[in-house]
C-alpha cells in the first residue's frame, strides 16, 4: 500500500501482470481526488523500485488530472455503463447451451481463469492469478463465477458490491467459446446476485464493440463519463 503522509489519498502499487518492470497503480477509492503531491510521491516510489513504466488503473475524471500534469499519457479509454436495478423485479434468465453450466470460482480455478483472461484480452491487458485475486478483494463483498463446458473453464465473471452500487469488475469468455450466450448468462447471473443494489456499473474499452453491444442489449446505458488508463515512462525521468 502506498499513501501520502497526510493520508489524503491511498493507492496500491504492484507489478503489472506479465510485465515485471511495469508498475500498476490503483486508487483504493475511485472517489478520491489525488493531489499533485500524491502523484509525485507515487512516482518516486515506483522509481525507487527500479520500474521502467508506471501505469494506472481506470481513473475517473477529475482524478486523472494530476497524473496528466505529471506527464502521464492516455493508453486506453473506457466507456462507463450503468444499469438501474430493482429488487422487486424478476431475476434475469441465466441459461446457456446444454453443455455449459455456471459454478462458483474456487482457488484451484485461478490458474485456468488467468489463462482464460489472457486469451480473451491479450498479455498486455490480461490478468495473472494475483491480479484476479486483487479484483475479488476490491469490494467488501463479491461473487466470482465460472462457466464450465465439459470440465473446461470457458468463461468467468467477478461482481462486487459496495454501498448501494454493484460492479461487474471482470468478464471474460474464451475466444473459442464466444457467440454461445456465455457472456450474456454470466452478466445475467451477476444481475441476479446484485439486484438488491441500486445500480450496476461496468466499463469496457471504447473499441470493444462486442461488449458494448452486449451491455446495451441487457439494459445498460452509456454514461457521459469516460475513464482513462494512463502511463508514465519512468526511464525518461532518469
Amino acid at each position: 500500500m502506498v499513501h501520502t503522509a497526510s493520508t489524503r489519498a491511498e493507492a496500491r502499487l504492484g507489478p503489472w501482470p506479465h510485465e515485471t518492470t511495469v508498475g500498476r497503480l490503483v486508487l483504493v477509492d475511485h472517489r478520491m481526488q489525488p493531489t499533485d503531491v500524491d502523484v509525485a510521491e507515487w512516482v518516486e516510489q515506483a522509481r525507487a523500485l527500479q520500474l521502467t513504466t508506471l501505469r494506472t488503473g481506470a481513473l475517473f475524471p477529475p482524478a486523472d488530472r494530476p497524473f496528466r500534469r505529471a506527464g502521464f499519457i492516455e493508453i486506453d479509454r473506457l466507456a462507463l455503463f450503468r444499469r438501474p436495478l430493482d429488487r422487486q423485479a424478476e431475476a434475469p434468465h441465466t441459461s446457456t447451451s446444454d453443455s455449459v453450466s455456471l459454478k462458483a470460482m474456487r482457488r484451484w480455478h485461478l490458474r485456468r481463469v488467468a489463462d482464460l483472461d489472457v486469451a480473451a484480452f491479450g498479455h498486455r491487458w490480461g490478468n495473472d492469478r494475483v491480479a484476479i485475486e486483487e479484483i475479488r478483494d476490491a469490494t467488501p463483498t463479491h461473487r466470482a463465477r465460472i462457466a464450465v463446458d465439459r470440465a473446461d473453464v470457458v468463461g468467468m465473471a467477478i461482481t462486487g458490491r459496495a454501498g448501494e452500487s454493484a460492479y461487474l469488475q471482470r468478464l471474460a469468455v474464451d475466444p473459442g467459446a464466444q457467440r454461445r450466450g456465455i457472456a450474456r448468462a454470466l452478466v445475467n447471473d451477476a444481475l441476479r446476485w446484485a439486484r438488491r443494489s441500486r445500480q450496476m456499473l461496468v466499463n469496457t474499452s471504447v473499441d470493444n464493440e462486442a461488449a458494448i453491444g452486449l451491455y446495451r442489449n441487457l439494459g445498460f446505458e452509456r454514461d457521459d463519463i469516460a475513464l482513462s488508463v494512463l502511463e508514465l515512462d519512468l526511464e525518461a525521468l532518469r
